[in-house]
């Protein structure tokens, strides 16, 4: 068994996509990170992770990495060649801040981390994947879907570190530069609902060959209860699916009902828990 490392997403996704397309729900998040590598290298400021595990020539499993962000596990049935990829995972970085994968191989992968490190890990948030291929629009609810555009800059910077800092306690770097690629990359947009004034946004990414992963969404507090969510997420995922995307997929926390009933009324379907998220502390 070996690891084998790419220095291009476009490397990684000519040995690995084939795989990764197995199980493509699933490993949407790194197959989306790999295709924007591929397109937009010059958008990430430090050399990527790149690699797959293999066996005989036959890829066992594949992470992704832009750091300073958390790794991300493809699907895979073999312990054994998690415990490879973390150990040269330790190797590449061992200041690696966390890791996102799929139950049960994500618990593998944090295990042998702090094996290998002595860094213990923590669940951060316990997610569920949903999948939509025919949307259900909501009716009745004030207001109409516009793409965003530059001149929203500042409010979607002012929404999405509110997003940041209520989803996940903490504010990302670079919220600005966050923002700018969703106008600067062919593969991420930003739908706004508006009634009266903007409400509510959508935003997607993380294209796949079949499908567009769509997150964040975020209604401010004093605009909720209204239904906007529901009706710019609806509208985003028709019209991904107008472009020729086979689906749209979605993470939510399984700690906020709100968001699993509406995204359901929706269309989406829950695919399962795959989604757990760690943070690595010192012991």
């Amino acid at each position: 068994m070996d690891v084998m490392r790419w220095a291009t997403g476009g490397d990684f996704l000519r040995r690995a996509e084939a795989f990764l397309m197995t199980h493509e729900v699933v490993n949407c998040v790194p197959l989306g990170i790999a295709n924007q590598l591929r397109l937009y290298p010059k958008h990430f400021k430090r050399p990527p992770y790149l690699a797959t595990i293999e066996h005989d020539r036959e890829v066992l499993a594949a992470a992704v990495m832009t750091p300073p962000n958390h790794l991300l596990l493809s699907f895979t049935e073999s312990q054994a060649a998690l415990n490879l990829l973390a150990a040269d995972v330790a190797n590449f970085d061992p200041a690696t801040a966390g890791v996102s994968g799929a139950a049960p191989y994500i618990q593998w992968f944090a295990e042998q981390w702090q094996s290998l490190t002595g860094v213990t890990f923590q669940r951060i948030m316990p997610e569920r994947l949903y999948q939509l291929t025919q949307v259900k629009q909501p009716a009745g609810i004030p207001g109409a879907a516009r793409r965003a555009s530059g001149s929203d800059r500042e409010l979607l910077i002012e929404w999405m570190t509110a997003f940041d800092l209520e989803a996940f306690g903490t504010l990302s770097a670079n919220v600005g530069e966050r923002v700018d690629t969703y106008f600067e990359m062919s593969t991420r947009g930003i739908f706004l609902w508006e009634d009266g004034a903007p409400v509510s946004l959508a935003a997607f990414g993380c294209f796949t060959p079949h499908g567009a992963r769509i997150g964040p969404v975020y209604t401010p507090p004093d605009k909720r209860g209204h239904g906007y969510a529901s009706a710019v997420t609806a509208q985003l995922s028709q019209h991904l699916l107008d472009s020729g995307r086979d689906f749209c997929c979605l993470f939510t926390d399984l700690a906020n009902p709100t968001s699993n009933h509406i995204y359901q009324t929706i269309g989406y379907v829950p695919v399962g828990d795959v989604e757990y998220r760690f943070t690595s502390s010192s012991a």
